[in-house]
């Protein structure tokens, strides 16, 4: 039943997969979406396998190939539209990657069609290494209304904390607009973390350092909106800080 499951899954996934390994696939697909989806379905197999285990332990009743492949392919077609990953298109049931895909590039997409004339995306990194030192970075990017990329940063910082990380990268990204020909325009920036964009709607600014007084200003008296955006659709700002929280200094370019 097992092997049934796994050749499967591994025909309909285009890759070479084994029970005993097959979540550590998720490692080899490079978008996010993609990985959560593959876990996802991995989950899914699992639990079909258990369960018709059980059906034939338990009640001597043994499911037919057919009836195993597609309760694993609805399964994970239901939990990956619970995870808003996917529609209810039948794509998936022929081409899961590539409805993937396609369903992210059209939420993301969708965050274009707000009324404003800027739109950015940020993201802070904070761990410990195992040489017990601090690894702090933020990364992010600012588009037009068009999709068009403007600017791109990345960078190591100075921080506390996960939280003091975000708030750097908004205060990098916004001091950068204001000095800037943008400065004036609406902008909307995107971040996933909901605790930051629910403290700056509330006007908990968390922003003690001086070179956050402007962004304050900003924030305040202009046209700048913050929105909580699914970590998965925020994986650009996402690599971005994980790659400067390795680098030695800022990196940003206007394009």
């Amino acid at each position: 039943m097992a092997k049934w499951a796994w050749s499967f899954v591994s025909s309909w996934w285009n890759i070479e997969v084994k029970s005993g390994d097959a979540r550590n696939i998720s490692l080899k697909f490079k978008g996010p979406s993609t990985r959560v989806a593959w876990e996802i379905t991995w989950s899914a197999t699992m639990w079909t396998i258990w369960l018709c285990r059980n059906q034939l332990v338990f009640q001597n009743t043994r499911i037919k190939k057919n009836e195993l492949h597609v309760l694993i392919t609805y399964r994970s077609q239901l939990w990956c539209q619970a995870a808003n990953l996917i529609d209810d298109r039948p794509t998936w049931k022929t081409n899961p990657i590539g409805m993937i895909l396609s369903s992210s590039k059209k939420r993301l997409s969708s965050l274009f069609n707000a009324n404003s004339e800027l739109i950015g995306f940020i993201d802070g990194a904070w761990k410990i290494s195992k040489e017990n030192k601090i690894q702090a970075g933020i990364g992010g990017y600012l588009k037009d209304a068009k999709g068009n990329l403007i600017l791109v940063f990345s960078g190591p910082v100075n921080a506390s904390s996960a939280s003091e990380c975000e708030y750097r990268a908004i205060g990098f990204l916004i001091n950068k607009i204001v000095s800037s020909q943008w400065r004036g325009k609406s902008c909307v920036i995107y971040s996933d973390s909901v605790e930051m964009v629910k403290d700056i709607r509330q006007s908990k600014f968390k922003m003690d350092h001086s070179e956050f007084e402007n962004s304050k200003s900003v924030i305040l008296l202009s046209k700048v909106e913050f929105k909580k955006v699914d970590r998965v659709l925020n994986w650009e700002a996402d690599n971005l800080e994980k790659e400067g929280a390795m680098k030695d200094k800022m990196y940003f370019a206007w394009c």
